[in-house]
């Protein structure tokens, strides 16, 4: 039950922290790298979750 929690408080900080760090951080580059850095972020996120869950990943 603890785990629920612990996700539900790392999602609500992500969420909080990801529109501010947008803003800072789309002052010095473009709109379509800070995409880029998402997809890349988001799919090593997901790489190193599904490697510590010991599932098989497919790329």
């Amino acid at each position: 039950m603890l785990k629920g929690y612990l996700y539900n408080i790392a999602s609500i900080l992500m969420m909080g922290i990801g529109p501010l760090l947008s803003k800072f951080g789309l002052l010095d580059i473009s709109i379509s790298m800070a995409a880029v850095i998402n997809a890349i972020t988001i799919i090593l996120a997901s790489y190193i979750w599904g490697l510590i869950s010991k599932k098989h990943i497919n790329l």
